[in-house]
């Protein structure tokens, strides 16, 4: 049985090491507990057993990122309380920036993630050499609802080995449970009823690797929808739909001589059971083999009373001897029927692992099997046929594996087909496919162009569970040209999906090779069914970012698969690793590049605008242009050019609330500012000549920018009728007073006779030989329909663009 594992992070305070790991600190056991209530509070305790197993005294701090409002929190050391501290906003981040920085170690980063704004601090514990000590932390949190579910996510990517890890969800509900999710390839124990739901898994030597989230719903079709790469994805659960009728179910028994023993009675327990639970209202045939064949009915009989005890006391007389010959067996069943498949079931029960080919199995198969071997070859002939398979245990006292077999029997389905009304193009899953999240609902998940703000638990596992099931049905085409190929090999490199065919790096010719030298294998088969079974999960060596996954190039620095394709030299920044660039950074904008900088020591990303390389060697020291990157996001604004060389020149500055607002109308007193800044130089010295505007004088910021225009000639202002002259640095500007601006800067001033004809023809006017010359210096190009709309006010990025055209 697999498991999951989840929260806590030990770090030591006093020492050089960063984790515990491999300096004699462990974690012997891991025991999480988590409760949801009807009134929707999450309760969480989480119980660790760590030793110090080195020869020298170690002081621990233990820290635990909390889910918002956190309360009631308490803390016990060998079940003693003791006094912790909570940390939030920037306590908390600057306490985990100094001990990323202390112990160069990135992983820190992942304690102030998005999600979990409050950070439990221990007070540190003394582990004396040998010495053992258990602790527990328990606080509760209310859950959150998204789209149409419930969501619980407790944090967990902490990295750090646990020798055994156990975790126990149960979820309580004041309405029916129809659904529920648990993004995670994992097998685990299920109890479940309409209002309640108990899973527990547990694992030894597990290292946590994200955090664990868990959805539910009480809606009978809800959906789930992420945008990513420009697409929304949404995924919808169904209620499976009634159960085909079934009229045939023929019984396919091994009693070859190695089912002697245990596995012979338990076999007839087994069907004594199957007999009774299938009613009365199927026929049964049953067929015996070993090295040959043995028919106990010739035909399909009803399963009445008397047929069963009929059969029961034959069988009692009965014993496995030889050998097997399973092959045979399927040949022989193969035309025995006498109604269409839809209406077949058949049965196999045997301690034999072979793999049967699909073309010998003509009705979905439910195999019951006595084999040490989990992913036995059977279990694929069974899936391939559109049943499942059940692992029997040769000596247990009692039908141990009933409630497992009950949960499959009762939501599998010979066939599911897809909503049709979810058709959303040519884009979209195979048409028939069975839910591997919950054995009660049927899940769908295509592309659309439906908009929707992004959820970072529903990023990890939903764009990469489409990406598999495409690549699924890509391999199931059997078409393995080079445009098909590349096909695979893109969707899994863009959803970091990795098959024991391919990975991030193989090339083209390789997978051809080994596709076409699979193309009929049953492990090819195998790699299609496990792909439309995926529940996203990635590979150690694969990290997910907001559902993007991060790979390491040669140089051992993690990247997104795309970062040489978005990456722009002008909104490249570089920082050092735990430097106080990156110090910055991590303090602004934790929200947004947090998550990146917990991939790796070393790593490229994309954060909207800009692109930040974080690698050795680089800056130790933040730029102010690089932070301003971070205020907003102009990647898709048609200046974003001119915002990115006006903000380097310093032309342009954010506001109060750091926002660039590049279509707001500039003003007067700005525009000089950066006419002076760009023409003449970033330094403007201080005049000591007279104040000539009334309204711009020595103690306004534009002075000595308005001063020196005026000195050159370049801007006069106005004249009120009692003489004094007025600049009005906050009126806005208009395009043409702007391009008459530049041009007289450069000295032009144009002749009063001047009677060429109007470029534009809204620009006839006093701004007309202006506005002439500019398009004839290529600085302006007009808005279209042949106008220009001179009077109109200017705007921030209008002003640069004009700018750096003039040039």
């Amino acid at each position: 049985m697999r498991r999951l594992l989840l929260l806590g992070l030990l770090f030591l305070s006093g020492t050089t090491q960063a984790f515990f790991v491999g300096d004699g600190l462990e974690r012997i056991n891991q025991r999480v507990v988590i409760e949801v209530t009807e009134d929707e509070r999450l309760l969480i305790e989480i119980h660790e057993t760590i030793r110090n197993n080195s020869d020298q005294n170690q002081d621990v701090v233990l820290w635990y990122p909390l889910r918002p409002n956190a309360q009631d929190v308490r803390f016990f050391v060998d079940s003693q309380a003791r006094l912790f501290d909570t940390l939030t906003g920037q306590d908390r981040l600057e306490l985990l920036f100094d001990q990323a920085q202390k112990h160069q170690d990135h992983r820190f980063f992942r304690l102030g993630g998005y999600g979990f704004p409050t950070l439990f601090q221990s007070q540190p514990l003394v582990f004396t050499p040998g010495k053992t000590l258990k602790t527990k932390l328990s606080y509760e949190a209310r859950l959150d609802f998204m789209d149409d579910w419930f969501l619980g996510e407790i944090f967990l990517d902490d990295g750090i080995a646990a020798e055994h890890f156990e975790m126990s969800l149960s979820i309580s509900s004041a309405h029916m449970i129809r659904h529920w999710l648990v993004p995670f390839s994992t097998d685990a124990l299920i109890d479940r009823q309409d209002k309640r739901l108990i899973w527990f898994v547990e694992e030894d030597d597990f290292v946590p690797s994200q955090n664990i989230a868990f959805f539910w719903s009480s809606k009978e079709s809800p959906t789930l929808q992420f945008p990513f790469l420009g697409k929304t994805y949404r995924a919808s659960f169904f209620e499976i739909p009634e159960r085909k009728e079934m009229k045939e179910v023929l019984f396919l028994i091994d009693r070859s001589g190695s089912l002697l023993g245990g596995a012979w009675k338990r076999t007839e327990e087994w069907l004594r059971f199957l007999f009774e639970h299938l009613g009365e209202e199927v026929q049964i045939r049953v067929v015996f083999f070993d090295d040959g064949i043995h028919e106990y009915n010739d035909s399909f009989e009803d399963n009445t009373f008397s047929f069963r005890k009929k059969f029961f006391h034959s069988f009692s007389t009965t014993q496995p001897v030889g050998k097997t010959n399973l092959s045979q067996a399927f040949d022989f069943v193969k035309d025995l029927w006498s109604v269409p498949e839809k209406n077949r079931i058949l049965f196999l029960f045997t301690d034999n692992d072979v793999f049967i080919p699909t073309e010998k199995i003509n009705a979905p198969m439910i195999t019951m099997y006595f084999s040490d071997n989990i992913s036995a070859a059977l279990d694929l002939s069974s899936r391939l046929s559109g049943g499942f398979s059940q692992r029997l245990f040769r000596e247990a006292l009692s039908l141990i594996e009933k409630d497992d077999w009950l949960d499959l029997w009762n939501y599998w389905r010979p066939a599911i087909s897809r909503d049709p009304e979810l058709e959303v193009g040519s884009d979209v899953l195979p048409d028939e496919f069975k839910s591997s999240f919950s054995p009660h609902s049927l899940f769908w998940i295509g592309r659309t162009e439906i908009t929707t703000e992004p959820f970072s638990s529903v990023a990890q596992f939903l764009p990469s569970v489409w990406g598999a099931r495409q690549i699924a049905h890509l391999l199931r085409e059997r078409n393995f040209s080079d445009s098909r190929v590349d096909d695979i090999l893109a969707v899994g490199r863009i959803f970091g999906i990795k098959t024991s065919f391919f990975d991030e790096w193989t090339d083209r010719q390789t997978l051809r090779s080994r596709l076409e030298e699979n193309k009929d294998s049953h492990d090819l088969a195998r790699v299609i069914m496990d792909l439309e079974r995926s529940h996203g999960f990635f590979s150690a060596d694969v990290q997910k970012i907001n559902g993007i996954p991060f790979y390491q190039n040669s140089s051992q620095i993690w990247q997104p698969f795309n970062f040489g394709e978005i990456m722009r030299e002008d909104t490249l920044i570089e920082i050092a690793p735990f430097s106080e660039a990156q110090r910055e950074f991590w303090l602004r904008f934790s929200d947004r590049v947090g998550r990146y900088f917990s991939v790796g020591e070393e790593v490229d990303f994309c954060s909207g605008f800009p692109c930040v390389s974080v690698k050795k060697g680089a800056s130790e020291e933040f730029q102010i242009e690089d932070i301003v990157f971070f205020i907003d996001d102009y990647r898709d604004h048609w200046g974003q050019q001119y915002l990115v060389q006006g903000i380097k020149e310093g032309l342009l500055e954010p506001d109060e609330e750091g926002n660039l607002l590049p279509d707001e109308p500039l003003s007067r007193g700005e525009f000089a500012q950066m006419i002076w800044k760009h023409l003449f130089g970033a330094s403007i010295p201080y005049t000591t000549n007279d104040d000539f505007f009334a309204d711009t004088g020595r103690d306004s910021e534009f002075f000595n920018a308005v001063t020196k225009l005026r000195q050159k000639g370049i801007v006069g202002g106005y004249v009120q009728e009692d003489g004094i002259r007025l600049f009005r640095p906050d009126n806005g500007l208009t395009r043409a007073e702007a391009v008459k601006i530049l041009l007289a800067s450069d000295g032009f001033f144009p002749h009063e006779d001047n009677d060429d004809e109007a470029v534009f023809s809204d620009s006839r006017g006093w701004e007309k030989p202006w506005i002439n010359e500019a398009f004839r210096r290529g600085m302006i190009q007009g808005i279209g329909n042949g106008k220009f709309a001179p009077h109109e006010a200017l705007t921030r990025v209008q002003a640069l663009k004009l700018i750096f055209s003039f040039d």
